[in-house]
């Protein structure tokens, strides 16, 4: 590779609940006639993911377990955002330094400050991988960082 070139789409508004994410992206890599290839990245914010899925926690609501409390301690978080994170993993890799490593399924999530929701992208990118695939008649590594 001898060069890089980054492209954000113009037209995705603020996304609520419900959103159809995929629908959003592609009409408008459609509208704005990007073209994608074999190899291209395609990032997209896990966030937007959480709020079209709506998955938004109270952290007054969550009630924190004994190992949560301790992990909190160790990575600089609160209780409550830490049992979030263990409710939405299949296990904890490591932790130190005021960051929090774990794993779902196949991917690896380094949450210093993200979301737990980040656990549930994965179907969304299997949906959008699948379109992409379809749509583009390309092969979707559908990657996840």
């Amino acid at each position: 590779m001898d060069s890089l070139s980054l492209k954000a789409l113009k037209n995705i508004p603020e996304i609520n609940p419900g959103t159809d994410l995929v629908d959003l992206i592609i009409q408008n890599i459609l509208t704005e006639e990007v073209k994608i290839k074999n190899g291209d990245i395609i990032v997209i914010a896990q966030k937007i993911v959480s709020k079209s899925e709506n998955r938004y926690k109270k952290l007054s609501e969550i009630k924190a377990s004994s190992r949560a409390k301790l992990l909190a301690t160790k990575v600089n978080k609160t209780a409550e955002f830490i049992q979030i994170v263990l409710d939405e993993s299949n296990h904890i890799l490591s932790f130190d330094n005021n960051i929090l490593i774990n794993g779902f399924q196949s991917h690896v999530m380094v949450s210093p400050s993200c979301s737990p929701s980040c656990a549930l992208c994965d179907r969304f990118s299997w949906k959008f991988s699948n379109y992409i695939k379809k749509r583009f008649k390309l092969t979707p590594t559908n990657q996840m960082l």
